[in-house]
């Protein structure tokens, strides 16, 4: 729901350290600008946003199950946490007039009105925390409109191409995934030096790279989906 000072004056918010909530979340959406950060330990891959393919960190090749969280409800050690994870429980919209309208998941169990960080004064203004909390939000918004715009370019270009992937478990059953998207790599060797120019003076050919780069991640999610 949207949140509001009148609405939510005496609300606060309880330490997010625990992940549980990721629990059944085997995707998570990035912006082009953490690519560098999440490629050394996820696949990147492009998964259906809204009707269209936008890049995502892939946390799991089982819808239900987070491969990346530990089962003391922490994140695997050392690994990057994408930005649309540590917004929660908050959601930033673009308005469409320059600002950002934030909603809240009602059903975090984080939230309180006796114990906790305020997001409010008592004078109905912004707590620091909640300021610093606004100023990452409004950050990750302008960061997927940047994404937006990478993504129009490789379609444009004809550069995606659905993925697949078999999963051959230890009980001998096979499962098949082809519900993303990857960059062609066939495709991007025949672009020819006008195409090239495009993405190379839009900074686009390092994120591709990336995005390949990643897909290694691949092989050891598979060989944990595969034995249980």
């Amino acid at each position: 729901m949207p949140l509001t000072r009148a609405e939510h004056a005496s609300l606060r918010l309880v330490g997010r350290e625990a992940m549980e909530f990721t629990e059944t979340a085997h995707i998570a959406t990035l912006a082009t600008a953490e690519f560098a950060d999440a490629a050394p330990t996820y696949p990147i891959v492009f998964a259906d946003n809204k009707g269209r393919p936008g890049p995502c960190a892939l946390l799991g090749l089982d819808q239900g199950r987070n491969q990346y969280l530990m089962p003391n409800g922490h994140w695997l050690p050392g690994a990057y946490v994408p930005a649309s994870i540590r917004m929660y429980p908050f959601l930033p919209m673009d308005s469409g007039d320059g600002t950002i309208d934030i909603s809240i998941y009602e059903d975090f169990a984080g939230w309180s009105t006796t114990e906790g960080d305020p997001l409010f004064e008592a004078d109905g203004s912004d707590t620091p925390g909640l300021a610093r909390t606004m100023d990452f939000l409004a950050r990750g918004v302008a960061a997927m409109a940047r994404t937006g715009d990478f993504v129009d370019t490789l379609m444009d270009l004809g550069l995606l191409r659905r993925g697949r992937i078999q999963v051959r478990h230890t009980d001998g059953t096979v499962r098949i995934l082809d519900d993303f998207w990857a960059v062609d790599e066939g495709r991007l060797r025949t672009l020819d030096l006008a195409e090239l120019a495009r993405l190379h003076e839009n900074d686009y050919l390092s994120l591709i790279h990336a995005h390949l780069f990643s897909l290694h991640h691949m092989k050891r999610l598979v060989a944990e989906l595969a034995d249980g």
